[in-house]
């Protein structure tokens, strides 16, 4: 499969208590039509203290730097919501902070990987 088109969707910042979450976002299509977001981590570490992810043994060895996803009507809404400000998310997480309600958004995105 070829590339035959790469939009960048977001890029931006996320702050988690002790690290700021870089976030790349790319929508890749292919030859044969299909689309898939190519999204990038990179954690910054702001100060001592655990990571987001410290005692998820499978993210902190397989998902750090990110994730490929098929593109879909969930998987759009997972983008979404991924890259909602702190303010924006609060309205929609329920009782569920932002910053937690991100890290499981994340979680949860590592379920799609292609």
């Amino acid at each position: 499969m070829t590339i035959i088109d790469t939009i960048e969707i977001y890029k931006g910042v996320c702050a988690f208590p002790n690290y700021d979450l870089n976030i790349a976002i790319n929508l890749k299509t292919y030859d044969d039509k299909r689309k898939f977001y190519y999204i990038d981590y990179t954690w910054v570490k702001k100060k001592n203290g655990f990571h987001p992810f410290e005692h998820d043994i499978d993210f902190t060895n397989n998902h750090m730097d990110g994730e490929i996803i098929a593109k879909n009507e969930l998987t759009d809404k997972l983008v979404e919501y991924l890259t909602m400000s702190d303010t924006e998310l609060d309205k929609v997480s329920g009782s569920i902070d932002a910053v937690v309600y991100r890290q499981q958004i994340i979680k949860s995105i590592t379920l799609f990987w292609d």
